[in-house]
């Protein structure tokens, strides 16, 4: 099963992470400002992270509406976020712009772990 659920976790990481950049470089392209159109590509990945990972990871759809549950993964997406910026800021002076990667490497390993023991611990 934790194959399966790391596996599907990472097939919506990547979708979300298709659909963020489809709507950044579309928006720029049509002339958003750039912190307008990041804002909205980040949302519509966000978005598609929760829906993707309630119905298809985690098997949770019967609580997909459930606020508590969209609580709880916002919570857990606010504590990837801050360790992601925290690791790029700690990595930076050593690895330059590849601070990029062990950011991320945390923050997916948080985003995860998260998900599956405070988010959907009851459906996973």
């Amino acid at each position: 099963m934790l194959k399966v659920q790391i596996s599907r976790f990472a097939v919506v990481g990547l979708v979300s992470t298709a659909l963020d950049f489809a709507l950044y470089f579309t928006l720029m392209a049509l002339g958003v400002a750039a912190p307008l159109a990041k804002g909205a590509g980040y949302l519509l990945g966000l978005a598609n992270s929760y829906v993707g990972n309630t119905v298809f990871s985690f098997d949770a759809r019967a609580r997909l509406a459930s606020p508590a549950l969209m609580a709880r993964f916002a919570g857990v997406y606010g504590v990837s976020l801050l360790a992601n910026v925290g690791v790029n800021q700690l990595a930076l002076p050593y690895v330059g712009g590849l601070s990029v990667l062990p950011a991320l490497g945390v923050s997916i390993v948080i985003t995860f772990l998260g998900l599956k023991f405070l988010v959907y611990r009851t459906a996973s």
